[in-house]
């Protein structure tokens, strides 16, 4: 991750992760559609990403709750904090959104449990993190890696 994470300017407000996917958030300027990186891969801020949201995050808390409380639309979404964040990033452009496939919310061969979630392997050199590893797929992940 260290050598992928060179590849980028660290100045630069950074929002990045992948294996994401959108929801619709409705606030008060209506419903609009948010991307966000799926939480259980991991996603990243970059050090002055961070610095801009630090001030904020307290409010953006009880905004959040105030989205999602019981009897809205979004009410399922309470505790998805990896939605909150990309909805906050987007509705005030804080940070550019940087998507790779080597962020992966199944296994590294692809599945969460039997089902198939991703339509391809990509190379061990090219995967960052991967959510639903159970300790036979590190097993077995890891008998490939030295095999290699």
């Amino acid at each position: 991750m260290l050598q992928w994470l060179q590849k980028f300017d660290h100045q630069e407000n950074l929002y990045m992760g992948g294996h994401g996917d959108v929801r619709k958030i409705h606030d008060d300027n209506g419903p609009c559609e948010i991307y966000f990186h799926s939480g259980g891969s991991g996603f990243l801020l970059s050090n002055s990403a961070m610095k801009a949201i630090y001030p904020y995050i307290s409010q953006w808390i009880n905004q959040w709750s105030d989205l999602c409380k019981p009897d809205s639309r979004q009410s399922y979404l309470d505790n998805a904090c990896d939605i909150a964040i990309a909805y906050f990033l987007t509705k005030y452009n804080l940070a550019k959104i940087i998507k790779t496939d080597s962020f992966r919310a199944c296994n590294w061969k692809g599945y969460v449990g039997k089902f198939k979630c991703c339509g391809k392997n990509i190379p061990f050199q090219d995967l960052l993190s991967c959510h639903y590893m159970n300790p036979v797929d590190m097993d077995k992940m890891f008998k490939s890696l030295r095999d290699l």
